[in-house]
């Protein structure tokens, strides 16, 4: 068992490292892992040592036989095209239900077979995603990704207590939303919200700001530049 977190390396800079580690570590701590001390310092050195400048990187802290380890592995970056991030993701609903009250729905395990079989479902039925629901049927996430809607010029998520899971970009499109004047509201939300939002999109350190199909918007787009601002 372990925890782990995937982390956006933009022309050799850690994106959110700071916000990522405070993450990984108080997921360890909820698991009882110890956390390695050396960490920080070797993923820096794994950066500056790799042949590319934009990678995608997953840092992973486990405990075997009784010790707490580490593994890190970075590979180049393959960003989406200009196109997808204007024609958006198309999202699958998965028939598999979070348990709201798991430990596991709030930090970044290695225990995903929920989210991986969710995902795999999707890419075989050819979309690009998959949303989940608790067993309640209130909308949670995606299995790679938090979701947003826009409904009468406000911004809303599902809250933390539905099941999902504190992304590091989902609390920077908190920040960005609030500074644009664009009230933040999480919440329950269902299908129907979903159904009759006038834009959706997901978010993730790897994707940033991806519209979903068809629900694609002037506040979708906004954020999705003012995101990508951050990263210059």
């Amino acid at each position: 068992m372990g925890v782990f977190e995937t982390m956006r390396v933009y022309n050799g800079r850690i994106v959110y490292f700071a916000q990522h580690l405070k993450r990984l570590k108080a997921s360890a701590c909820l698991l009882g892992l110890k956390f390695p001390a050396q960490l920080k310092s070797a993923v820096k050195e794994k950066v500056k040592s790799h042949c590319h400048r934009d990678l995608r990187m997953r840092v992973v802290v486990y405990q075997a036989k009784g010790k707490t380890g580490f593994s890190i592995s970075a590979r180049k970056y393959k960003p989406f095209t200009e196109c997808k991030y204007k024609t958006g993701f198309s999202v699958y609903l998965s028939g598999l239900k979070q348990d709201k009250n798991s430990i596991f729905a709030r930090i970044k395990s290695t225990r995903r077979a929920l989210y991986e079989a969710a995902y795999k479902q999707a890419r075989k039925k050819g979309f690009d995603e998959a949303l989940i629901l608790n067993q309640d049927g209130v909308i949670c996430e995606a299995s790679r990704s938090n979701i947003f809607l826009v409904k009468d010029n406000a911004l809303w998520t599902p809250a933390l207590a539905c099941g999902c899971l504190p992304g590091i970009t989902r609390k920077v499109i908190f920040d960005l939303a609030r500074v644009s004047g664009i009230k933040v509201k999480p919440s329950r939300l269902n299908l129907a919200d979903l159904d009759q939002a006038e834009e959706a999109f997901l978010t993730n350190s790897l994707i940033g700001v991806m519209p979903i199909k068809n629900k694609c918007g002037k506040i979708s787009l906004l954020l999705q530049k003012k995101y990508n601002s951050l990263l210059a």
